[in-house]
């Protein structure tokens, strides 16, 4: 993860969106190209648009939930 960013940009937030594109083209190399871009990009609040999901029962598991998982960060759907 990048390092954190200093106190005197305390009053930026940082924004990025992604439409990431169901799953469709070669997704299992676009997904961890999204992960690192993320990563290394660092934002505050990433806005994920066109994701797929998995029903189990009542819970439904995204692609958005795994990102959030592995960089650390909440995931709102």
């Amino acid at each position: 993860m990048p390092a954190d960013r200093s106190a005197s940009d305390s009053r930026t937030m940082r924004v990025m969106t992604w439409n990431l594109w169901y799953e469709f083209g070669p997704f299992e190399r676009r997904r961890e190209a999204i992960r690192r871009v993320i990563a290394r990009e660092n934002p505050d609040i990433v806005c994920l648009q066109e994701v797929f999901g998995v029903r189990n029962g009542t819970e439904v598991r995204t692609f958005a939930h795994d990102l959030a998982r592995d960089l650390g960060m909440h995931c709102f759907v």
